[in-house]
């Protein structure tokens, strides 16, 4: 019998639980953070990337439309890849998951889902685990449980299913930079005359990709490029360092001519001009944000800070175990060990110094690093003592406090409730007008879900909320849903509209992150 045969099937059988377990996951999501709406109004709205920007937005009387319009491909808008390139021109990213995106909107005209932006993380989550499944057969280089843990543990854990779950481009991001490193371990397999001229091409065409996904792939691509280009130098391969930097840099400068905002985005751009600022505050606040994203990563991977460290001491200790096995037999650590410590040791601390805030997005690129650098490093040893009987348990005692953050909530971007109030909403209170107090700002498209289920809501600023008598008086409705930004003290904010408009009680309805939604009613 073929010998891959049953690999062809254990890798298959994973596959598809993973397919379950993600669609699992998917219909569980019910809302949405700020940024994952703005994925769909950035990939849809024609020519009108924020919707705060509309002509006549503020004290305006709107329908459900206004807001549903930004969000949704209408018709005579399909596949209209001018308008997502512009959108991207005067946002802050690069344009390729917006492209992705908005073709699969340009299927459905006028209709809008979650699973849009599921379905197309969906391909790239069981890519990821696919290609993370290659890589591990980098490492391991016979028919071993071993090959198959890393993929299914960043499947399960929360770390992979938040990626999956937040419809942004991370899901895809974190793909390209599996294929990148994929492509370099295979390189490392050979020398300068054996490498064909395909490598290279997809080593090229991925750059392009992961740098048009998100600009966090330069800093992904600059460790592991450093770490070959070097062991190429040592090795005095001088072709093959050549051919590597040529595709790589040829990438970034197509990528340039491609997407020419790109170099304003990263260097003058409010983004970029933030990446400088945090840069510059300093070792402390450097070290204070490598801890809290230490936190995450301990909470998201390994269940909670406390196995993460664990975890990590263990890993060390291996290590120097090889360092001491590997040197008495007079060989050399494997580069593509190192690699991947490098890899995540630098990707970490670049994004803890320039991040603006501790999110674990900007992680989420070597989240499957992570979980693959630690059981490769146990694997090893454990082989080495002939001991590979014992990962089996290790497994099973990760998977424990793993499998328990589904039960302590920290899968992120569900956001259960969001559906039942939407819900209530559209079925009890569409005709009830809705006031939202804001500053006119961005925070618009955080409601738009909500708005867009009212027949009419009408955005105002503070210091106008004195002509809501007059607005308000042809409604004649003993009940008014008012949104209030985080700008504002949302409760006080509430109270005194009340008074104004005679409404004996408050209730909130909920609390969206950075808008708070309340009932008033008389």
């Amino acid at each position: 019998m073929n010998k891959k045969f049953p690999a062809k099937i254990m890798l298959l059988a994973l596959l598809t639980l993973q397919l379950f377990f993600a669609i699992f996951w998917g219909i569980k999501k019910e809302g949405y953070y700020i940024d994952e709406p703005w994925s769909y109004g950035l990939a849809n709205s024609h020519y009108q990337p924020f919707l705060h920007e509309t002509d006549n937005y503020m004290h305006q009387w709107h329908e459900p439309d206004f807001y549903y319009n930004y969000v949704l491909v209408n018709e005579g808008e399909t596949f209209d890849y001018n308008s997502v390139i512009y959108n991207q021109s005067q946002d802050v990213h690069p344009p390729i998951y917006y492209l992705f995106l908005h073709t699969i909107c340009s299927f459905f005209v006028g209709t809008y889902s979650k699973w849009f932006g599921l379905g197309l993380n969906l391909f790239f989550y069981l890519g990821t685990s696919f290609v993370l499944y290659n890589i591990t057969k980098e490492y391991v280089k016979k028919d071993s449980i071993m090959l198959y843990i890393p993929s299914f543990l960043y499947s399960v854990c929360a770390g992979g299913i938040s990626t999956y779950l937040y419809i942004r481009m991370y899901m895809m991001l974190t793909f390209w930079g599996v294929l990148f490193l994929f492509l370099v371990l295979r390189m490392m397999d050979k020398n300068s005359n054996t490498i064909k001229a395909w490598f290279y091409l997809f080593l090229f065409l991925c750059t392009i990709a992961g740098t048009l996904t998100q600009y966090y792939f330069l800093i992904y691509a600059f460790f592991l490029s450093i770490v070959y280009c070097l062991w190429r130098l040592v090795r005095k391969e001088f072709k093959a360092f050549l051919l590597y930097g040529l595709s790589v840099c040829g990438g970034i400068g197509v990528s340039c001519s491609l997407f020419p905002f790109m170099l304003n985005h990263i260097f003058l751009g409010n983004k970029g001009q933030e990446v400088f600022s945090n840069a510059s505050q300093g070792f402390h606040n450097w070290i204070r944000k490598m801890w809290s994203y230490t936190h995450v990563i301990g909470t998201e991977l390994f269940g909670n800070l406390q196995i993460l460290l664990l975890c990590f001491g263990i890993t060390c200790l291996a290590f120097l175990f090889l360092l001491y096995f590997f040197a008495r037999h007079k060989k050399l650590i494997p580069v593509k060990l190192l690699s991947i410590y490098i890899l995540v040791v630098g990707y970490f601390s670049v994004i803890s110094l320039v991040s603006n805030e501790v999110v674990d997005r900007y992680q989420f690129m070597i989240f499957p690093l992570i979980i693959l650098s630690f059981w490769i490093t146990l694997y090893y040893v454990l082989e080495t003592i002939n001991k590979e009987q014992l990962l089996w348990i290790a497994l099973l005692l990760y998977l424990v406090p793993v499998l328990m953050q589904y039960k302590s909530g920290q899968i992120n971007y569900l956001y259960t409730g969001y559906e039942d109030v939407r819900t209530y909403i559209s079925t009890n209170l569409k005709e009830i007008p809705g006031i939202y107090i804001t500053n006119g700002n961005h925070l618009v498209i955080n409601n738009i879900f909500f708005l867009g289920e009212q027949t009419n809501t009408y955005p105002i600023r503070i210091e106008n909320i004195e002509n809501l008598p007059i607005l308000l008086k042809e409604s004649n409705a003993d009940k008014l849903i008012l949104y209030v930004d985080i700008n504002f003290d949302e409760y006080e904010t509430a109270k005194m509209v009340a008074k104004m408009m005679s409404y004996n009680e408050v209730r909130l309805l909920y609390d969206n992150t950075f808008t708070q939604i309340f009932i008033l009613e008389q």
